[in-house]
């Protein structure tokens, strides 16, 4: 061990950040899972689960080294006793180089049944840890729960909007929330919140709309549904008063 530590340690750091790399794009699968948390509890849980991963990557490699009949009688079970072809080696002769046991060690661990179940338990216990996605689901609930605000700086888009689908910007009122027209000022509102993050100087969430584009553009012809809806509903109440009572 003494003679191999000195020539070996930089292959075992780049194996270990070749493992912290491949750990991440597995923990951020699907990629809905760095938004359904903090930024901090993300990237601490991603640590945390990439050093699980780093440290069973450098017990096989040092078991490869300090009990390689061992770690041979574990290959001949699992039928991966030796390596076929010129320079072929049995498992343990392998295993002994860092950077060829991290590459190994990525391509078996979502196919190998024994280490696919062990990622698998590690993945879900760093995800509950991280709270994916329960932290986004908490936070929609207080939401629903919490009552929305209409900035005042809004006021006048809505009422541009609100000409443009029809609708008589008299009837908007902030005060009777539970009315259709404080829907519909309400979605109007959130899809100009998200209008304004869709621009250069918001790289983050401009990416992130593009790539929900087309939930996006649903959203939007469920929007334009909505507001004829509305407008044809105003013109009828109004209809209805101006009708002579008999």
């Amino acid at each position: 061990m003494d003679s191999w530590l000195p020539q070996n340690a930089t292959e075992m750091v780049i194996g270990a950040a070749f493992i912290a790399v491949y750990a991440y794009g597995h923990y951020n699968t699907p990629e809905s899972n760095r938004s359904s948390t903090t930024l901090g509890r993300f990237i601490a849980c991603w640590l945390l689960y990439a050093l699980a991963l780093i440290v069973i990557y450098w017990g096989i490699t040092l078991a490869a080294w300090m009990f390689p009949e061992i770690v041979n009688a574990v290959g001949a079970v699992s039928g991966i006793a030796s390596f076929p072809g010129e320079g072929g080696g049995n498992l343990a002769d392998i295993l002994q180089s860092p950077i060829t046991t991290a590459l190994l060690f990525a391509a078996l661990l979502p196919n190998l049944p024994c280490l696919q179940r062990l990622d698998r338990r590690l993945l879900h216990f760093f995800w509950d840890l991280g709270e994916i996605p329960q932290h986004a689901i908490k936070l929609a609930h207080a939401m629903y729960r919490s009552r929305f605000n209409i900035l005042p700086g809004r006021w006048a888009e809505l009422e541009r909007d609100a000409r443009r689908y029809g609708i008589d910007p008299g009837h908007l009122d902030v005060d009777e929330r539970n009315t259709p027209i404080f829907v519909w000022a309400m979605n109007c509102s959130l899809l100009l919140e998200m209008e304004d993050l869709n621009t250069d100087r918001e790289p983050h969430y401009r990416r992130f709309l593009e790539q929900r584009a087309r939930e996006l553009e649903s959203i939007r012809a469920d929007y334009a549904v909505y507001s004829s809806r509305i407008s044809a509903y105003y013109r009828r109440m109004q209809d209805h008063e101006a009708w002579p009572s008999t």
